[in-house]
């Protein structure tokens, strides 16, 4: 029997910030400007590279708990706390349903980091008789969901969610989930941060992810040419989350209704986005599905936005790849420079970033990635094609890590030779690594368009006449030159002699650590031809040898 999904809406906003401690507060803040950075207070930054972030000021838990819950709670759950009241009270939710009825999805990235640190010195200071019987309960990251819980006497499920940045958007998204399939009545949802201290920020500063500038004014600065990081802040959020018929029957206000709810994992790397924005791009497009959204409606993202290179990059393509070019455009103020960010290269409907730098720096990391773990031998492919022709071909042994390097052929070898790669071919279309046997390291039409070029010259060298090259020089595509060359007999000479001079550069390029060989073929013939070099890592490769002197 086909279940009937059950209509979510917000009845209660709740928030503590950097910018104000209630919604009004914060609200009337940002419209004026108001950011809440400044030198950080709750420490000594002397010997730290970040010295400012967003703290909450003005803040007296003692308005929403008693005594003894304050002394008892890490900071995170009192800020969580605290705005689940604001949430609440507006609500007025509580009493008009079994306690049964109402949930706690609420989360925290970090948890009591801030007790931990000050336990931790209390430990190295005074002994293990000193550490507070509180320590475990005040450090964990479910005790604001606990505590919230303990406060409005909600014994539904009280669930934290623990996923880094993305920790209040999934606990809201769950929160919908339960409502929606009859799980729960009304959640009280959202999350609490409160990272803001000596372990936390020198964690941040040496993951590289922080701001190290000292002006507040021009820290956060996400998809700007001048970002250097994100700004760590604290606070926390909370949401009402209600089932629309009960909201309505007793006369509540309605904020919106929650729609969509979409939910992926890159699978990839403990700290760096997948560099081809599909998971993310999944996401999207699940939530949308949910929701309904036509293309036409108006949307609005909320950007993760970190500032880093890679992660504004990144993004900016996973929005585009999810939504398509045109929606896109319309989501983003062309005055953060996104426009022009990244674009649809080729007929893949892959999305590329725009920036050389940025996907070259994607291309290091997956490499230096793969050497991480234990890896020194891989395959470059330029794209799609190449990845596909794998796929169906089974060329290449199952367990060889495949990196995709875009045009950016050069700087793809250069970055495996310094992460230690020792073995590598590059598997490409003709069309592509006919450049780099002309020794075109970026295969990009816009820096160098010599295929039928370089193509009619080896065709020259192996025999072919004046109208044969001809024809090749009037050919639009290497596929079309190919044909001329299987109906002159010239087809395998030509083959051969271009996959000589592809070796050669290969060699010259890569340098004596790391030995590379070519695979050459076509999406209409299949495999065109490989070099010497590449047949003998392939021999290497498939009998299982663990180890290659180049």
């Amino acid at each position: 029997m086909e279940q009937t999904l059950r209509r979510v809406v917000v009845t209660g906003l709740g928030a503590i910030t950097p910018v104000g401690n209630t919604v009004e507060e914060m609200w009337a803040n940002l419209k004026a400007g108001v950011h809440g950075i400044a030198p950080i207070t709750l420490f000594d930054t002397t010997d730290y590279k970040t010295k400012i972030g967003a703290e909450v000021k003005n803040f007296d838990p003692r308005a929403y708990m008693d005594k003894t819950d304050v002394l008892r709670s890490d900071a995170y759950a009192q800020y969580g706390v605290a705005a689940a009241c604001q949430a609440v009270e507006e609500s007025g939710v509580i009493g008009t349903l079994p306690p049964e009825r109402v949930a706690v999805y609420f989360g925290s990235g970090i948890g009591g980091i801030r007790t931990f640190h000050e336990e931790h010195n209390k430990l190295l200071a005074r002994g293990p008789k000193r550490i507070s019987p509180y320590f475990i309960p005040m450090l964990i990251g479910n005790m604001a969901a606990g505590m919230i819980a303990i406060r409005f006497n909600c014994r539904g499920a009280a669930l934290p969610v623990v996923t880094a940045c993305a920790t209040g958007t999934n606990a809201i998204g769950e929160a919908m989930r339960a409502i929606r399939h009859g799980y729960a009545d009304a959640v009280i949802t959202g999350g609490s941060e409160a990272a803001i201290s000596e372990c936390g920020v020198a964690g941040f500063v040496n993951m590289q992810a922080l701001s190290t500038s000292e002006d507040p004014e021009a820290a956060c600065l996400p998809f700007d040419k001048r970002r250097g990081g994100f700004v760590i802040g604290e606070g926390g959020a909370a949401l009402v989350l209600e089932e629309y018929e009960h909201a309505v029957a007793r006369g509540a206000k309605i904020y919106g209704e929650v729609v969509g709810y979409g939910a992926t994992c890159d699978a990839f790397h403990i700290t760096a986005p997948r560099p081809d924005g599909t998971c993310g791009a999944r996401a999207i497009q699940l939530a949308l599905e949910e929701a309904g959204w036509q293309p036409e409606e108006t949307v609005y993202i909320n950007a993760h936005g970190t500032g880093t290179p890679m992660n504004d990059s990144l993004e900016t393509q996973v929005v585009k790849l999810a939504l398509g070019e045109e929606a896109a455009r319309r989501t983003f103020n062309p005055q953060l420079g996104v426009e022009g960010g990244i674009s649809i290269l080729g007929t893949s409907g892959i999305v590329e970033p725009m920036s050389a730098q940025a996907l070259v720096e994607t291309i290091a990391l997956e490499l230096r990635q793969a050497a991480a773990e234990g890896a020194d031998r891989v395959v470059l492919t330029p794209g799609n094609y190449g990845a596909d022709f794998l796929a169906e071909s089974v060329l290449i042994p199952s367990d060889i890590r495949i990196v995709k390097c875009s045009n950016f052929i050069g700087e793809a070898l250069d970055r495996a030779a310094e992460a230690g790669i020792r073995q590598l071919i590059l598997v490409g279309h003709l069309g592509k690594l006919v450049k780099v046997a002309g020794g075109v390291m970026n295969t990009h039409s816009r820096w160098a368009d010599c295929r039928m070029e370089i193509l009619c010259a080896h065709a020259a060298l192996c025999g072919a006449g004046q109208e044969t090259a001809r024809a090749l020089m009037g050919s639009a595509t290497t596929d079309a030159g190919l044909d001329i060359l299987a109906e002159a007999g010239l087809l395998d000479r030509t083959m051969d002699s271009l996959l000589s001079a592809l070796q050669a550069h290969l060699e010259r390029r890569a340098g004596a650590s790391c030995r590379c060989g070519g695979v050459l073929f076509t999406n209409t013939r299949g495999l065109l031809g490989m070099t010497g070099t590449a047949k003998e890592i392939l021999n290497i490769w498939n009998a299982k040898e663990e180890h290659f002197t180049p």
